[in-house]
């Protein structure tokens, strides 16, 4: 990088929603609202992206 270049950003500042939605999925595990099985299940789908 040249001196007076702007830096780039690495990362954006705005979350994707897929992030939201395991944090959600974490939390609906954490409290005992889902079984281990129905987590993997679930995160597994976002993650491929799938919307079932």
């Amino acid at each position: 990088m040249q001196p007076g270049q702007p830096r780039q950003r690495l990362f954006s500042r705005k979350r994707h929603p897929n992030i939201e939605r395991i944090e959600k999925l974490a939390s609906l595990h954490a409290s005992g609202a889902i079984s281990d099985n129905d987590f993997q299940r679930m995160k597994s789908e976002i993650l491929a992206g799938s919307d079932r």
